[in-house]
């Protein structure tokens, strides 16, 4: 890909820039997104070894500080974006997955929601659970699509993802990220739009790992 865009440019110095060339600039880097997002989920998934970095860090600051920067972009596109973040909430777990999830939620949301409506974000300290919930006001999901829409590739068959097309990657990632932190996401349809909660258990990230590291110590 890196290749493919060098010929690119020598192509429109001695050529000039033409349609076909910039074809050829836009899919290349449309590709070497999605090759990095992949990248990106594999490596997510592959718990057993996966070397999260875990720390008891700020989760409301960090939620805070990738989310309102969305703000600006929402308000482009005649959008809102409300943040009901309560304060000081404390998590042990990895924060860059978890800045990775909430930016992975609120670009979701931001992409999808209906003009002249308001995104919410929120997050709650549910008893031993922390509750991120991102709602958008759009067209319904078919009920037997929504399990679906974590799965790799998924795209449903709809007008909302014609219009702002996508990989398929992003609510993967998503997915991959709250199971490692032995946590669970779903979404579902309410209030004429989408919500997508995840839970994540305060703590719990990494535990079973290391129990699995410590059992294939015990077999060598």
């Amino acid at each position: 890909l890196a290749i493919i865009s060098a010929n690119t440019e020598v192509i429109e110095m001695l050529e000039g820039e033409n349609e076909w060339t910039q074809s050829i600039r836009h899919q290349t880097t449309r590709l070497s997104e999605l090759v990095q997002r992949l990248l990106k989920l594999a490596k997510m998934e592959d718990e057993v070894r996966q070397e999260m970095v875990i720390t008891e860090f700020n989760i409301s600051d960090a939620v805070i500080d990738v989310a309102e920067p969305f703000i600006t972009l929402a308000k482009s596109k005649n959008k809102d974006l409300e943040l009901d973040v309560s304060e000081g909430l404390m998590f042990k777990g990895d924060e860059a997955q978890i800045r990775e999830l909430t930016s992975i939620l609120t670009e979701n949301a931001v992409k999808y929601a209906e003009e002249n409506t308001t995104i919410k974000l929120s997050l709650k300290r549910q008893g031993k659970e922390t509750r991120l919930s991102v709602f958008n006001k759009g067209e319904p999901i078919a009920e037997e699509s929504l399990p679906k829409l974590f799965d790799r590739f998924y795209r449903e068959d709809s007008s909302r993802t014609r219009e702002t097309g996508g990989s398929g990657i992003g609510l993967s990632i998503a997915k991959a990220i709250v199971t490692s932190h032995k946590g669970e996401i779903t979404a579902k349809n309410t209030d004429g739009g989408i919500l997508f909660t995840a839970m994540l258990i305060k703590g719990k990230a990494g535990k079973d790992n290391k129990a699995e590291s410590k059992k294939q110590d015990k077999k060598k």
